[in-house]
C-alpha cells in the first residue's frame, strides 16, 4: 500500500502504464495500492423511482486527476453531464475528444448548455454526489431514447475540449418525449481496503 503521499502520483501512474489495475463493475481497483475508485450514475424519468447504472470512469480522468492532485495541475472548474443515444458500452479510452461521436451525445433537450454537475458539498464517508439537486433535461421537440449519459468538464452541448471523467450505458434505453424530464444523480467514491 502506498503510504507517503509524495510517492502517490508515481506508484498509481505506474499501475496504470502498466495495466496493474482491474476493471470492476462500477470503476477501478488498484491491488497494489489496495485502493478502489468509481462511481454510479441513477436516472429517473418524469418522477418514476430512481434506476442505477453501472459505470466507467475513464482513463482520460484518472491522468488527469493524478496530475491535479500529484503534481500541481489545474482543477476542473466545473462538470456537466451529457445524455446519450448511441448502443454502445463506454470504454475506459472514451476521451471528451471522441465522447460525441462515439457515444451520440443527445443535444436536443431544452436546457441550452450540458447540465451542471452540483456536488452536494465536501466528501462525506468517502463519496460525493449531486443527489440533492440531479442533473435535470427537458426533452425539445421530437421523441428521443436515451440509452445513456457521461460526466465531462466543458459545458457546451457536442464540445470536444475538457476531460471524460466517466460514462454509462444504461441498463434499458429511456424513450422519451417532447417535454418529458430526464433526471441524473452520478455518485462518485473512493474505497480503501486493509
Amino acid at each position: 500500500m502506498v503510504t507517503d503521499r509524495r510517492n502517490w502520483k508515481a506508484e498509481f501512474a505506474r499501475a496504470l502504464r502498466n495495466f496493474r489495475y482491474d476493471r470492476t463493475e462500477s470503476g477501478v481497483w488498484f491491488p497494489a495500492q489496495k485502493a478502489g475508485f468509481g462511481g454510479i450514475f441513477e436516472t429517473s424519468v418524469d418522477g418514476s423511482a430512481w434506476a442505477p447504472h453501472k459505470n466507467t470512469v475513464t482513463l482520460q480522468f484518472l491522468d488527469k486527476m493524478l496530475s491535479d492532485w500529484f503534481n500541481s495541475g489545474t482543477p476542473p472548474t466545473g462538470f456537466y453531464i451529457a445524455p446519450f443515444t448511441n448502443n454502445v458500452a463506454p470504454s475506459s479510452s472514451l476521451t471528451a475528444a471522441n465522447f460525441t461521436a462515439t457515444q451520440g451525445e443527445y443535444t436536443g433537450y431544452t436546457q441550452a448548455t450540458r447540465v451542471a454537475w452540483v456536488s452536494n458539498g465536501a466528501s462525506s464517508a468517502q463519496t460525493v454526489s449531486n443527489s440533492n439537486a440531479p442533473a435535470e433535461f427537458t426533452i425539445g421537440a421530437a421523441a428521443t431514447t436515451i440509452r445513456g449519459a457521461g460526466l465531462l468538464t466543458a459545458s457546451a452541448k457536442g464540445a470536444t475540449t475538457g476531460v471524460a471523467v466517466a460514462a454509462a450505458l444504461f441498463d434499458a434505453g429511456n424513450t422519451l418525449n417532447p417535454g418529458s424530464t430526464l433526471k441524473i444523480k452520478y455518485s462518485l467514491a473512493g474505497a480503501p481496503s486493509a
